[in-house]
């Protein structure tokens, strides 16, 4: 698999995603906003002033939900329209998300994390991971997480995937209901960070630590590595996702170490899979 590199100049990079005319989404954790790479080669910043921002989902009306420092906020780059959602839980708002994923009926799953204990160096208080429903009902589903990230499901919808960065790849079974049981985890390791799960199952993951990404199959064997360390200077994978008009481009994002923002390792990469991946549902909020 040959990767290209076809942006860069960027610190701390996360939530890929990729729009129906090809541009590319991204954001960056310490410089803010969530930015977009257009077909043509331009780049789009939309609300710079938003930390933190680990997930992005895109929604039917041509926005963009994001996480970030608290809680999820909505942006249309068409009509500039920008709000937060109002979402509580236990009639308390939600705190700081970084991950998150949508299903099939359009809800969002979103992980917790303390970013701020995190980047002082210090142990991240637990959070917990919610299925956001359209009405604005937020379910917790899993408690005591440490450090939240990549959420995927299998083609059969069956199993859940759930990268537990301090622990590895959490599997969960998947009920109709959707809920979640039956914890095991897929692959044991500290730093897992995004994930996607292809059109034949395999589970993608990037591992922040090890500077690559890793493709298992469903029953934990590594089916291949991809390491970035011996080919991009300065790399470790945060996140991919999967596009183009057969789902066979691959993107990679990249970063650095985040205490050394003045780095701008921030970068992003591409490439065709010989496995074309699954979309990502859009959702309407």
């Amino acid at each position: 698999m040959q990767f290209e590199q076809i942006l860069d100049g960027f610190v701390f990079l996360e939530g890929p995603r990729v729009g129906d005319d090809g541009s590319f989404y991204f954001s960056d954790v310490m410089l803010g906003g969530v930015h977009r790479l257009s077909p043509s080669g331009k780049v789009d910043s939309f609300v710079t002033d938003r930390m933190s921002i680990g997930g992005v989902l895109l929604t039917h009306d041509g926005g963009f939900i994001c996480s970030g420092g608290v809680g999820l906020e909505y942006f249309n780059p068409g009509t500039g329209e920008r709000r937060m959602l109002d979402l509580k839980y236990e009639g308390e708002p939600l705190g700081q998300i970084n991950d998150i994923q949508s299903d099939d009926q359009g809800s969002i799953y979103a992980g917790g994390t303390d970013f701020a204990s995190i980047q002082a160096g210090k142990r991240p208080n637990p959070s917990r991971l919610y299925r956001i429903d359209q009405s604005g009902a937020v379910t917790a589903l899993r408690e005591g997480i440490a450090v939240s990230n990549g959420i995927g499901f299998s083609p059969d919808r069956k199993t859940f995937y759930y990268c537990e960065s301090v622990e590895g790849v959490a599997v969960y079974d998947f009920a109709p209901d959707r809920t979640l049981s039956n914890r095991r985890l897929l692959a044991k390791f500290r730093g897992a960070d995004g994930l996607a799960v292809d059109a034949e199952g395999g589970i993608w993951v990037a591992d922040y630590n090890g500077g690559k990404v890793i493709r298992y199959l469903p029953d934990g064997t590594v089916e291949r590595e991809i390491d970035f360390t011996g080919k991009f200077e300065g790399c470790l994978v945060t996140s991919l996702v999967f596009g183009g008009a057969d789902m066979k481009d691959l993107y990679v994002v990249t970063a650095g170490d985040y205490r050394k923002p003045s780095e701008k390792a921030g970068r992003v990469y591409r490439a065709r899979s010989d496995v074309a991946g699954q979309p990502t549902p859009k959702v309407t909020f």
